[in-house]
């Protein structure tokens, strides 16, 4: 997927491909382990935000309040977010949102998953993007260590990265509400979380294959 966005923007402008140290792997490992070495040419970087040069600024506050972040996200930047989506234990289901964690620069993220649905309305305010891209092509509907992912050949493309979130969520058999930082982002009018509010444009095939998977 990441090489399909990247063959699809190459001409338009230089690219970053971003990614940050956690407390298990550098973003180094993540690049290779990904291929994404493969994709690097003289219009396309690479880019370990945990040794990217860093600039203090001022979040929200729902928990970050001043936060040092790179400073590479900082200029003008026309941010893709392109993630999975699954269920997870942590915050119950993870997407577009859940990906923009991997912006903060500190590799013992971990110690913020306490608050992570606080972060991440600070992370989605800061840093909203301009395009999400949820890969479904393998859909995981239990946790990673439950079951293999299923086979799904399927895009979730939209501007508002809220309402991305909340209608892979509820293909997944997930009320979005039920998601705490979906709930929160909606009630604060970030973007929209109500399946029946959100439009959604594919192929009657398409739409095909979203029922089958909500019904089993």
């Amino acid at each position: 997927m990441i090489k399909a966005v990247v063959d699809f923007l190459r001409e338009v402008a230089p690219l970053s491909i971003v990614e940050s140290d956690t407390h298990i792997r550098t973003a180094e490992d993540a690049f290779d382990k990904c291929g994404y070495n493969a994709l690097k040419s003289d219009t396309v970087e690479l880019v370990n935000l945990s040794k990217a040069t860093l600039e203090p600024v001022k979040m929200a506050g729902h928990y970050l309040n001043e936060q040092a972040v790179p400073k590479i996200l900082l200029d003008n930047k026309f941010i893709v977010n392109v993630a999975t989506a699954k269920k997870q234990k942590l915050i119950s289901f993870g997407a577009g949102i859940k990906n923009l964690f991997g912006l903060l620069p500190q590799s013992d993220k971990q110690t913020l998953h306490p608050h992570i649905s606080d972060i991440l309305l600070d992370l989605l305010l800061f840093f909203k993007p301009d395009l999400t891209i949820i890969d479904l092509t393998q859909l995981l509907l239990r946790n990673r260590s439950d079951m293999k992912p299923r086979q799904f050949i399927g895009v979730v493309v939209g501007t508002d990265p809220v309402a991305v979130d909340a209608y892979c969520a509820h293909i997944t058999g997930l009320d979005p509400l039920g998601v705490e930082y979906l709930r929160k982002a909606s009630d604060l009018g970030i973007g929209e979380a109500l399946p029946e509010r959100i439009q959604v444009f594919g192929t009657e095939h398409q739409k095909q294959i979203l029922e089958s998977i909500q019904k089993n």
